[in-house]
């Protein structure tokens, strides 16, 4: 028996009796891709990573080399592709230079089928953009997909795929069931019960927000990733004003204790801002250090990363309390460039290690606890993380690109859920603990159900 589901360009009626994973609208001719509810089986895979995540990571791997963030833009390439660093590092230094980089591989679509990509070409604008792919399969699937890759400065931005529009604002998520008091996640763990802003610059609107906060009053703090805006809106999502920082720098974090004050990182320096009124409060005193990220905790102490992954507890006026250096790459016995903290109630401290993919539980005291996650596509391993949220149980919410994934407080995981046409960035529990996610264009508020 068929199915019925719209086309998601035209709207038009279309029809599902299994076995492929795409349909041809009779309306607009636009090759429509089967929600996943609807499919019996959908396993495109190729090199260990879905095809069309590795479409998604492509436009990620561009915006990273527009910001300059060449380093994320390599280790992501090099998780994407299975290639080594060195071939990583030359295909992501071609790209920014506007060179075309050909990737060539073979990927699988159901069970017995397979593809191979002959050729794959990422080119700059004046050499005629395009990526196309060649290939045949028992599906006679044959596809050519054109992909401007509209540069700024020196970097890829918009990927546009003809016949595949809707998937490239957002990652394919399996459709659920309404709620009258929000959206209800794939695994039911959580709901969305309030999602506020859209792209641009005006009250309310992002450009590209990765970093959320919330005061004791639960007035809600986000700020773009450069630019130097930070807005203020109160519980409900309402726009209350904004405030401005130093614009030339990006802003890697920012975080807000319980009477307001809101701590910002950038340049290395922790700075404090009356949070309703942005007025400079003056830098924390870091005695020459350079700090990556910080996070305050239930008792106003601060917590930092130095050195891309020492954490050091601070005061509330900057005194060190104590330091556990390398608290990745002492467990991993692998560097580590890119380390963001987070702290529970009870004081344990949580390394997420974004080049080693994984969480490094530590106790108040500084002593080891666990190691959470590693590198891999099956659930409770990651790719490119993002954030990390510890919830009023213990329980680690960890964000990457296939969603935010959810552990108990011994590392055991739990669930997945995603944020329905967002990526999420930074994450932060209130009081009544309600997940905030800082998705790029939007802020988005969950319920949790268990």
């Amino acid at each position: 028996m068929t199915q019925p589901f719209k086309c998601p360009s035209c709207g038009g009626p279309l029809e599902y009796d299994g076995g492929e994973v795409t349909v041809r609208c009779e309306f607009c001719s636009t090759l429509a891709i089967v929600p996943e509810d609807l499919q019996e089986r959908f396993d495109n895979k190729r090199d260990g990573v879905p095809f069309l995540e590795q479409l998604a990571n492509l436009k990620e791997i561009g915006r990273l080399i527009r910001d300059g963030n060449m380093i994320a833009a390599i280790k992501l390439y090099r998780q994407t592709f299975g290639v080594g660093l060195q071939e990583s590092k030359s295909a992501v230094q071609k790209l920014a230079g506007g060179k075309p980089v050909e990737v060539s591989s073979t990927f699988g679509v159901g069970s017995d089928q397979s593809v191979k990509v002959q050729q794959t070409y990422l080119k700059s604008p004046q050499s005629g953009p395009s990526i196309r792919l060649k290939g045949c399969s028992p599906l006679v699937l044959a596809l050519v997909i054109t992909v401007p890759l509209l540069c700024a400065a020196s970097g890829v931005a918009v990927f546009v795929f003809s016949g595949f529009r809707e998937l490239v604002t957002r990652t394919v998520s399996r459709n659920s069931k309404p709620d009258p008091r929000g959206k209800e996640s794939v695994s039911g763990f959580t709901r969305e019960v309030m999602r506020f802003g859209r792209e641009g610059i005006g009250p309310g609107q992002f450009k590209d927000a990765r970093t959320v906060a919330i005061d004791g009053s639960g007035n809600i703090f986000a700020a773009d990733y450069s630019g130097g805006r930070v807005q203020v809106f109160d519980s409900n999502g309402k726009f209350l004003t904004q405030w401005m920082v130093d614009s030339k720098f990006p802003l890697l974090k920012l975080a807000a204790d319980r009477k307001g004050t809101v701590y910002i990182v950038q340049r290395g320096d922790i700075n404090r801002y009356e949070g309703m009124t942005g007025k400079p409060l003056g830098k924390i005193p870091t005695g020459g250090k350079s700090f990556d990220d910080v996070v305050v905790s239930l008792d106003g102490r601060l917590v930092a990363v130095e050195n891309n992954e020492d954490l050091v507890r601070l005061d509330a006026n900057g005194g060190v309390v104590s330091t556990i250096k390398k608290s990745v790459s002492e467990q991993s016995d692998r560097s580590e460039l890119d380390a963001k903290v987070a702290v529970d109630g009870l004081g344990n401290i949580y390394a997420m290690g974004r080049f080693n993919n994984a969480v490094f539980k530590y106790a108040p005291d500084g002593k080891f606890v666990t190691r959470i996650g590693g590198e891999g596509n099956e659930p409770g391993l990651f790719r490119a993380l993002n954030g990390i949220a510890i919830d009023g149980k213990g329980r680690i919410y960890v964000s990457d690109v296939k969603g935010i994934q959810v552990f108990d407080s011994n590392g055991r995981y739990l669930d997945v859920f995603k944020i329905e046409r967002n990526v999420a960035f930074g994450m932060v529990f209130n009081d009544n603990d309600e997940l905030f996610v800082a998705g790029r264009t939007q802020i988005v508020k969950f319920a949790l159900n268990k």
